[in-house]
């Protein structure tokens, strides 16, 4: 029905796909770089970006079912080998197969920065920030951390690199943490 009724309307779904995937990977792409420069608005485009990829496979997948990659080797659907093998270059593996690796690399992103974010060292490494009035006065009161995380944790090391983000803007943050007799200590902190 929906697919009757954008194609009546000069949409097709294919379009939509493609456009949702795109959008999703350009758009996380931009809240990544972001995120790494600490601009606030912008960042949520981490965010995002995968809600929309995630959108556009959900409407690619019947859609791939229905109709399979022809494989180049199928001549008798395609004009000349040269018009398989663009066929299978440009209409497939560049949509799918970069579309994919783009996917698995928003898995990793997004996937270690949560990992790095369930330390205890980001814990006790945001719990410093929050006290620091150095930060208050560069951002205001302290809102949250964005999702890139870089570093490194252990059980008793951390050194951790992010986003902080308040009231007034963001910044980046650069933290040392050495964990000595059951607590967290700071070893170093500055800010971008």
């Amino acid at each position: 029905m929906f697919a009757a009724q954008t194609k009546a309307r000069g949409i097709d779904l294919k379009t939509i796909y493609q456009t949702l995937i795109w959008a999703g990977i350009l758009i996380f792409i931009t809240g990544v770089i972001c995120d790494a420069k600490a601009i606030e608005y912008l960042r949520y485009g981490a965010i995002v970006g995968p809600i929309l990829f995630g959108i556009g496979t959900i409407i690619w997948i019947p859609l791939r079912i229905k109709n399979p990659i022809l494989h180049p080797m199928n001549f008798h659907e395609y004009k000349s080998t040269a018009d398989a093998f663009l066929a299978f270059i440009f209409n497939n593996f560049m949509l799918e197969f970069w579309a994919f690796c783009c996917a698995f690399g928003m898995l990793m992103v997004t996937g270690g920065g949560a990992a790095m974010k369930s330390s205890g060292g980001f814990n006790a490494a945001v719990t410093t920030i929050m006290a620091d009035d150095e930060l208050t006065n560069r951002i205001g009161e302290f809102q949250g951390t964005g999702i890139l995380v870089s570093g490194s944790t252990s059980s008793t090391k951390a050194h951790l690199i992010f986003s902080a983000y308040g009231t007034t803007g963001g910044t980046r943050v650069s933290i040392s943490l050495a964990k000595e007799s059951g607590q967290w200590l700071t070893t170093s902190l500055t800010y971008d």
